[in-house]
């Protein structure tokens, strides 16, 4: 037979105690031995760098380092760079049998290291080797350490 109403056939599911959860864990973790070295280890080091974190915000070095950090993780062109690179580019596009310079990206590879990648659309009868020195040569001197070029030559 059905129930007439919810009350009488009512599920209450059991309740979830997450204090007597937590409680329980550390009750196994400290009756081991070793579990209960490794949970100190794992506590003196997790309260370590919480000093650490704490003393790089009281000293107001952790911000800047952040967003150094993130700047490198997305592949942000450097904020040094950004000022020299429309030159580059310029300097780049009038050397003789240079159409267009296309697809340009630099990053930061580590602290001081600059990278950088561009394609040249340059004229057939370019001399090829000539144009990726002087390439080289600019983005160097704007502190581009690793430059990798791709030279496509124009159709006639």
């Amino acid at each position: 037979m059905l129930p007439l109403s919810i009350k009488d056939d009512e599920y209450k599911p059991p309740k979830f105690n997450l204090f007597g959860k937590i409680s329980g864990w550390f009750r196994s973790i400290l009756s081991d031995k070793t579990s209960r070295n490794l949970f100190f280890f794992l506590c003196l080091n997790l309260s370590f760098a919480f000093v650490e974190l704490l003393y790089g915000i009281w000293s107001n070095c952790v911000i800047p380092l952040l967003r150094e950090s993130v700047g490198i993780l997305m592949q942000r062109t450097p904020p040094l760079l950004e000022n020299s690179l429309p030159q580059c580019y310029q300097r780049v596009q009038q050397l003789q049998g240079v159409y267009s310079l296309q697809e340009q990206h630099f990053w930061t590879l580590c602290s001081d290291v600059y990278v950088g990648t561009l394609k040249l659309i340059v004229a057939p009868d370019a001399d090829a080797r000539w144009i990726l020195s002087q390439t080289h040569n600019i983005f160097t001197q704007a502190g581009v350490r690793q430059l990798y070029v791709q030279i496509d030559f124009a159709a006639m």
